[in-house]
């Protein structure tokens, strides 16, 4: 059955899955709730998922886009502002939710799991954690989309594969973190611009150093780890629905379509258009329309944003 998974999990777009034996986390538990980072999620898998004689690990793997205009001083560029992570974990969500109903089909229990897949993969042995936070999973670096379905279809399989580590002294992602979030051992959560994403309302601090919509891809882009990858070109698509001065005048439906309506709520994708082009000195009378927005988080990202820039 578990190679059946693995061609049904490609079929649906999926790079690789792992067959993972439902653990408990308890040291995950404690971590997670001494950074606030828990989310919801079950820290202890058997109890959570008692009919689950595996956990199925799918690999969503995403590559960078690649730069138009190399020669371009700053992190400015669409390439650079457009991550490819939140679009290809939007579509991998429903991939895994039509995968798990297609076991399920077959007579099995199957269902997705809402578990700390990066804790659970570790604790089996698949992938090597990383200075900023994330799992480095084989070939794939630390570019993936992680998720867990749980399932009675088949056991777990004990993972051989070589999964690189952080080399002693690197300190890559620590130099590169604008948040100063990652010492030369770990990620401090708590103080990473993602932490304070989550909502459509942005700090003034995260307006300030933002480097990216939805959040900060920095640490990836000069970790070792993912220097294999090649870079694709950024679909025409994706770059005119995230156009900043569209997204500043409020028409998001095409971005928010392409990365979740779920994360992009309140004006949260035009409060970030603000923030980042008035930092270049960009699109101000729009930004003064916006002030006239029915979302109170866009109506003060435009209040800083005249008043600090402009």
């Amino acid at each position: 059955m578990r190679d059946s998974i693995r061609k049904a999990a490609r079929q649906h777009g999926f790079a690789a899955a792992y067959f993972l034996a439902p653990l408990p986390l308890p040291l995950w538990r404690e971590r997670a709730s001494l950074s606030r980072t828990q989310c919801g999620m079950d820290w202890d898998v058997p109890a959570a998922y008692p009919g689950a004689t595996c956990v199925v690990l799918l690999v969503e793997a995403y590559l960078p886009y690649r730069r138009a205009d190399d020669n371009r001083p700053r992190a400015d560029a669409p390439e650079d502002r457009i991550l490819p992570y939140y679009i290809a974990e939007h579509r991998a969500y429903f991939e895994a939710k039509a995968l798990a109903a297609e076991i399920a089909a077959q007579g099995f229990y199957c269902e997705t799991a809402r578990l700390p897949a990066r804790a659970l993969a570790l604790e089996n042995g698949v992938g090597a954690h990383s200075n900023n936070g994330l799992l480095a999973v084989g070939e794939f670096g630390t570019r993936a989309a992680l998720f867990t379905l749980a399932t009675n279809a088949c056991g777990p399989l004990p993972e051989a594969g070589e999964h690189p580590a952080c080399e002693e002294g690197c300190g890559a992602c620590a130099r590169a973190c604008p948040a100063g979030a990652i010492s030369a051992a770990e990620l401090d959560a708590t103080k990473c611009l993602r932490y304070y994403m989550d909502g459509a309302a942005h700090p003034p601090f995260v307006l300030e150093k933002l480097t990216s919509f939805l959040g900060c891809d920095l640490c990836q882009r000069v970790c070792p780890k993912n220097a294999h990858l090649k870079a694709q070109p950024l679909p025409e698509e994706i770059r005119a629905a995230f156009d900043p001065r569209r997204l500043i005048l409020g028409d998001t439906a095409k971005a928010r379509a392409l990365s979740g309506r779920n994360v992009t709520g309140g004006g949260k994708l035009t409060l970030e258009a603000i923030a980042l082009a008035a930092r270049d000195g960009l699109h101000e009378s729009e930004i003064r329309a916006a002030l006239a927005s029915p979302h109170p988080a866009v109506r003060d990202a435009a209040k800083w944003a005249l008043e600090k820039y402009f």
